[in-house]
């Protein structure tokens, strides 16, 4: 999807933005930490 994304047209501003679901997911920290951690990079 990063390569999908790299792609696209260059618009005046771009909010399309990716995140690691799994990396953030896989964390050896709480569910809390981890649900903050992923809003974070939302």
């Amino acid at each position: 999807m990063m390569k999908f994304n790299d792609k696209i047209p260059k618009p005046a501003f771009n909010n399309f933005q990716f995140v690691n679901f799994t990396e953030i997911m896989k964390r050896d920290s709480s569910e809390l930490a981890k649900e903050t951690a992923f809003a974070l990079a939302v």
